[in-house]
């Protein structure tokens, strides 16, 4: 089936009002997936009566107003049941309740005895696009056939195209204040835990924008890629990681480096929570903020003896040396009542910063 909008313009900066603003071809959306899945309207729905469908130009204009109104079984009537486009399910149409839409007119590119190609001139938010149909005459009059360059896109994309319009839709479901949004982009199975109110809670302080998207690596069912998110004035750069689900849709597996993340987000939140598990004497802690592939050793029982005689407490930390994804800092420690400087390199891993070589340790 031929589904919509395979243009390759995109934009990589998107909020919540500008989602699908910037044009109707900007999001991409994966086949079977909707990215920005239950971003909520008020509006409510209007009756189902198929108005006349005597010319394609009344077919498209009352396409448009279906949308506008969020109108799902009205625009799936305008489609016809035969034809090469299918209609929108539920997931797919959970876009279009966000956004205002507004038919600006028609024109016809292409006439043959049973079919039309048209191009229809629309209105999404603040920005004016084109899209293109064929429309055939059925016993319903003329149907909406084929979507030649429109609103929804099978086309295969490269997994980084669809992690990328899931993290423009994550940030503007961030933005929306829309948990249920947000929880339906993570992926049941990864090891990102949806958003429960109480996290949620301080989301609805802030305005969110997505700035910047750049993959580090990929391959052909993961992505791991930096988001440049801004919070109000302030950037933040999150690190995410996307998996192909059993589905095959592109979701949010893990947080690497992120608002909520399954490693620790900074190389301070590491050297925090390692002094941290140093004075609960927890060894298992201790150890998975220590880098698998580093060489820095784990710690074992008999080292760690010693450990829990102290009392064990960061007091300073401060960053001598900064890279993208490493950082030597030296920490000032207090064990008891005596205070030490270490310093420790750190680097950004899979599952967040960690601890990779001792320069001036503990042990």
């Amino acid at each position: 089936m031929s589904n919509d909008d395979t243009s390759p313009n995109r934009r990589p900066t998107l909020t919540r009002r500008r989602l699908l603003a910037t044009t109707t071809s900007t999001m991409i959306l994966p086949a079977g997936q909707t990215a920005a899945t239950s971003v909520v309207s008020e509006r409510t729905t209007k009756t189902d009566t198929t108005p006349e469908q005597s010319h394609p130009k009344d077919t498209a204009q009352e396409y448009i107003k279906a949308l506008d109104a969020g109108n799902r079984p009205m625009v799936n009537k305008l489609i016809a049941s035969h034809g090469e486009l299918d209609q929108w399910s539920r997931q797919e149409f959970a876009w279009v309740d966000s956004f205002e839409f507004e038919y600006l007119g028609c024109e016809t590119v292409e006439k043959h005895i049973e079919s039309v190609t048209t191009d229809i001139k629309l209105r999404i938010a603040e920005n004016s696009d084109t899209i293109r149909y064929r429309f055939r005459e059925t016993k319903a009059g003329w149907m909406i056939w084929e979507a030649i360059d429109g609103l929804r896109s099978m086309s295969a994309h490269p997994p980084e195209t669809d992690a990328k319009a899931v993290a423009e839709a994550y940030v503007a479901a961030l933005d929306a204040r829309n948990r249920g949004a947000v929880n339906e982009l993570i992926a049941a199975a990864g090891e990102l835990s949806p958003w429960s109110s109480q996290e949620f809670d301080w989301v609805s302080a802030f305005e969110f924008e997505l700035v910047n998207f750049d993959t580090v690596r990929t391959d052909d069912t993961e992505v791991i890629a930096d988001i440049d998110i801004a919070i109000d004035d302030n950037k933040e750069t999150t690190r995410y990681q996307f998996r192909e689900t059993t589905a095959g849709n592109i979701e949010l597996w893990a947080a690497i480096g992120g608002l909520r993340t399954t490693g620790e987000i900074s190389p301070e939140a590491a050297a925090d929570a390692y002094v941290a598990a140093l004075d609960n004497g927890t060894k298992k802690k201790v150890n998975d903020l220590i880098a698998d592939a580093g060489p820095l050793d784990p710690w074992s029982s008999q080292d760690f003896q010693w450990v829990r005689a102290f009392a064990i407490d960061l007091v300073d930390f401060d960053i001598r040396r900064r890279q993208d994804d490493s950082a030597v800092a030296r920490l000032l420690v207090r064990l008891s009542d005596a205070t030490n400087p270490v310093i420790y390199e750190f680097r950004r891993v899979d599952n967040g910063w960690k601890l990779w070589t001792e320069i001036e340790g503990i042990r």
